[in-house]
């Protein structure tokens, strides 16, 4: 069947049937198609209803394109210039818009969002890149970008998450691998963790679930969990800051500077972490080490008999029920412990 060449005049509407279908307009345009294999090429803005074909669809201005049924399957391309609302059915879509929303269905989409979107996806495996803004992923193995500030949740898959110098919260039902433009790279099992950037230091938290943080090359704030997370922390070259929460977490030292903080309750809505954790840290060493606990310096702990040194270890505990193992120190010196916090 030979193509249809179909022009939508400025600010009108159009039906077009099932064959294969060409439509041009110079903009302000509605067009219901069917479920044929259509080209839609719209020079200003366009609202599209789409079928279950194979349609190319690009819109140099605001657009809004939309499956006419919820379970439309077909492989669509959709290029939007301006701010777009994309909803489309389990095809393999390739879409592109400049701002706006995206839901797509269970097909393997590769989704691109110039500026702010928020993208919702669903069990296929996806391939979603944004500036900024929101991603609710499903059940696949994704691969998400995020280079400004927004919040990811990656869903029940295997995904690979790549963050920018924004402040972002990354959560998974299942595994994800992330990595920021600092250097600093995590990995989540069934939990989430918030990378904030403010300034010259990086804060990275662990929210919930199980937490793996490797410091980069910057100066890194790392803060375990609440009680129910566990953590492990490992520092990296620079100048590293690690907070203990009231969960389970191990803390070693990285090739930079380390200090090792540890907050009572009532002040850990500024500092992060709080009191009543289980803490182990590794590689603490009197010339690149130190430790910060809130209102004891090494004379208060001794006197209190908090300190004990057991198996090539020292253990402090403390009343509140926070417990600090420092492996292989059996010698803490009053240098090793500062009453400043960072």
């Amino acid at each position: 069947m030979a193509s249809t060449n179909v022009t939508v005049p400025a600010g009108g509407s159009k039906t077009v049937g099932n064959g294969d279908t060409n439509v041009y307009g110079p903009g302000n345009a509605t067009v219901v198609a069917g479920n044929g294999q259509d080209s839609f090429q719209i020079l200003g803005s366009a609202r599209l209803a789409i079928g279950t074909g194979n349609d190319t669809i690009r819109i140099a201005g605001n657009g809004t394109v939309v499956a006419s049924r919820e379970a439309a399957s077909g492989n669509n391309q959709v290029s939007i210039g301006g701010s777009g609302a994309v909803t489309l059915g389990g095809g393999r879509n390739t879409i592109q818009i400049g701002s706006g929303t995206v839901s797509v269905g269970s097909g393997g989409n590769q989704i691109s969002v110039t500026g702010s979107g928020n993208v919702t996806a669903g069990s296929g495996r996806d391939t979603i890149t944004l500036d900024r803004g929101t991603v609710s992923a499903g059940s696949g193995n994704d691969r998400i970008s995020m280079s400004g500030s927004g919040s990811i949740n990656a869903g029940a898959g295997s995904d690979l998450v790549s963050l920018g110098g924004g402040s972002n919260t990354v959560s998974a039902a299942g595994y994800a691998a992330i990595s920021a433009a600092s250097g600093t790279n995590a990995t989540i099992s069934a939990g989430s963790v918030q990378v904030a950037n403010s300034g010259s230091v990086q804060t990275d938290k662990v929210l919930s679930g199980s937490v793996t943080i490797l410091g980069g090359t910057g100066a890194v704030r790392l803060i375990s969990g609440g009680s129910g997370t566990t953590a492990s922390l490992k520092g990296g070259t620079g100048a590293d800051t690690f907070v203990g929460g009231s969960g389970r977490d191990t803390m070693q030292a990285g090739s930079g500077t380390n200090l090792f903080e540890f907050f009572k309750s009532t002040q850990a809505s500024v500092y992060g972490g709080g009191a009543g954790g289980s803490h182990n840290i590794l590689g603490f060493n009197s010339t690149s080490s130190s430790l910060y606990v809130e209102g004891y310096s090494l004379a208060n702990l001794r006197s209190m008999n908090a300190i004990k040194v057991s198996g090539g270890n020292t253990v402090i505990t403390l009343s509140d029920k926070t417990s600090i193992t420092l492996v292989g120190v059996t010698n803490l010196q009053a240098g090793n412990i500062t009453t400043t916090p960072i």
